[in-house]
């Protein structure tokens, strides 16, 4: 049996139009999460050369999206295809770009569902 297969794909669909969805992969790998975390990363040199460094969440979370979004069937005002982009994502419903950042964040954990559950309690 192969070490790497085809990655699992869910069918979503978006909470403010049914009739729109994104194909988004059921695990993030290992190259998607190191991808939005050099994304978040903006070194700054100051006037002395020092080097700064800045965390910018937004950045990450629109870098996960994208690496683990493998199709959508969103369209621009002219019914064009929306390419799947940085810019594109700002342009989303709210609702729809709070359910992706969920979605890829939950995706993206690596945790069992059992893990997430609070302690229970002894009897």
């Amino acid at each position: 049996m192969p070490y790497l297969k085809p990655a699992a794909v869910d069918t979503l669909a978006l909470p403010s139009d049914e009739a729109f969805f994104v194909h988004m992969k059921q695990r993030a790998s290992y190259g998607d999460i190191e991808a939005a975390r050099s994304a978040m990363v903006k070194l700054q040199a100051d006037a002395l050369g020092q080097v700064n460094t800045e965390m910018e969440w937004a950045r990450y979370i629109e870098a996960l999206i994208i690496s683990m979004v493998v199709d959508w069937n969103l369209t621009d005002e002219k019914d064009a295809p929306l390419p799947l982009t940085t810019e594109s994502l700002k342009r989303l419903d709210p609702r729809d770009g709070d359910f992706l950042v969920l979605e890829a964040q939950k995706r993206s954990q690596g945790r069992p569902e059992v893990q997430e559950r609070p302690f229970e309690k002894p009897s």
